[in-house]
């Protein structure tokens, strides 16, 4: 099996794409964008958690369902649950159009990380998905849910902020695993918060959705299709659920981050072979994510060797750039666990402040909840941070 370095060293990013990238971060605070589709990865005990949340006379009875709600998608073993338990709160809001209400259920976060938890279900208790012959394998192989709409009201942009304006991004809205005919759909939302000074906000909010529908994707393709490229694809959307529900709720969940060291100098080298020496601003860590802020510089000497102008169309400093720009991304990031294995880490939300701006913030979002007392240090390039038991937020 090839490493996570070997891996990542095909990793290439053209000009374009980096331009791409430069212009999705800048354009990331206005209205969120066109989900694309995943393969869902998880199950839930549906009949345990609906239980749970129908009691709303029951406090314990409702985060008992959000803690099995968050545990079935973040990880399930006594540790996780507990440390699910520790940080969650419940929020018990709703908003019902044409007979099909959606909840928010619960809530959990650090000081740059939001997972929300949600219910979907028709309140005559029918399927919520209508039983067709369009949508009756919609459950299965690509075919993924998602809502035309799902955002944040304008209020969490911090209108002091210099451009970029606050930038969430994060992972795509996630649906549990499901069946067809279930009466219940449960999905997480989760925002990565990377602009100084822009974090989760914790007073109330907007949340609205609008129309679920599922993208649907596969391949029929026969040996006479082949050497087609669109030959043998099907691709479409199938409209499931129509109507909009807007939400509002308070977000005073609890911190669950530590602060680490920072002023710390690492030393590494990008996927190029370029070197590359950063310093720490900031660095937090919780069990469902780690929030890196530093400067950095590239040895622009050996980067710019790469350079081919006949291989690119923008010259050279707009080249060089994007290249800085970047570098933070050809990094390796990893934890290592008390047991002795080693997590490596993608970012889930990440800017370069701007492109021509020597600092690099970026915020990895956990798979599934790592307690804390499991992580042993955090290693970036040669610099290795312990993880000590302080600072929470």
């Amino acid at each position: 099996m090839r490493s996570y370095h070997d891996q990542m060293k095909d990793l290439r990013f053209t000009p374009e794409q980096k331009a791409a990238m430069v212009a999705t971060l800048l354009a990331a605070s206005a209205e969120p964008k066109r989900r694309t589709p995943r393969r869902k990865r998880v199950s839930l005990l549906a009949a345990a958690v609906l239980a749970a949340a129908l009691c709303a006379a029951c406090a314990s009875g409702a985060l008992q369902a959000v803690i099995e709600g968050f545990s079935e998608m973040l990880g399930a073993s006594p540790a996780q649950t507990k440390t699910i338990e520790t940080i969650t709160r419940p929020l018990g809001t709703s908003a019902t159009c044409d007979g099909v209400t959606i909840s928010a259920e619960g809530v959990m976060g650090d000081a740059h990380t939001l997972y929300i938890f949600y219910s979907m279900y028709r309140e005559d208790g029918q399927p919520v998905l209508p039983q067709t012959e369009d949508t009756k394998n919609v459950s299965n192989g690509d075919n993924t849910l998602m809502f035309e709409e799902n955002t944040f009201s304008e209020q969490i942009l911090d209108p002091n902020a210099k451009l970029p304006a606050c930038i969430f991004l994060g992972k795509d809205l996630e649906f549990a695993d499901f069946q067809v005919d279930d009466t219940v759909l449960y999905f997480m939302q989760t925002f990565a918060f990377t602009v100084p000074g822009c974090k989760p906000p914790t007073c109330s909010i907007d949340i609205t959705f609008e129309d679920l529908y599922s993208h649907e994707w596969y391949s029929t393709r026969t040996p006479q299709s082949e050497q087609d490229p669109d030959g043998g694809i099907i691709e479409r959307d199938i409209p499931l659920v129509e109507g909009t529900w807007s939400l509002s709720f308070d977000l005073d969940y609890k911190g669950a981050a530590i602060d680490l060291p920072a002023g710390q100098t690492f030393h590494t080298e990008t996927y190029h072979k370029v070197s590359l020496t950063g310093t720490l601003r900031e660095i937090q860590l919780s069990p469902i994510a780690l929030h890196l802020d530093f400067d950095y510089t590239v040895d622009t000497a050996s980067l710019s060797k790469r350079y081919h102008a006949q291989a690119t169309e923008q010259d050279f400093d707009r080249w060089l750039e994007l290249e800085l720009w970047s570098a933070p991304f050809e990094l390796d990031y990893c934890l290592n666990l008390t047991d002795g294995t080693t997590v490596f880490l993608f970012p889930a939300g990440a800017t370069g402040i701007a492109p021509s701006t020597s600092r690099s913030i970026q915020t990895f979002l956990f798979e599934k909840i790592i307690p804390l007392d499991t992580i042993e240090s955090i290693t970036i390039g040669d610099l290795t941070i312990p993880v000590k038991q302080a600072g929470g937020k």
